[in-house]
């Protein structure tokens, strides 16, 4: 699944379900209180969860504060490990 394809059908669910939104803002932040430095693949710097690793996503949504990381779970589906912070992004 691509990037465009990821965010659209984060932003559905999101969107679909203003108490999803809600619980993510509201439990990422209490979640990420120890963050990590992180650089994407094509070389920005950032901050994000201690459960980051390579090959992990992240998603701009423009609904979020905040750009979403998330893991391929299954076949297609992906799994929100935290917040993070990308410089420039």
């Amino acid at each position: 699944m691509d990037t465009d394809t990821l965010a659209s059908n984060c932003l559905n669910a999101i969107v679909q379900n203003p108490r999803a939104m809600s619980y993510f803002i509201h439990r990422g932040a209490e979640m990420e209180k120890r963050w990590i430095l992180l650089k994407t693949s094509p070389g920005y710097l950032g901050t994000g969860s201690q459960r980051i690793t390579v090959g992990d996503l992240v998603a701009l949504i423009f609904i979020v504060a905040m750009p979403l990381v998330s893991r391929r779970h299954q076949e297609g589906q992906y799994q929100v490990v935290g917040l993070c912070f990308v410089h420039r992004v």
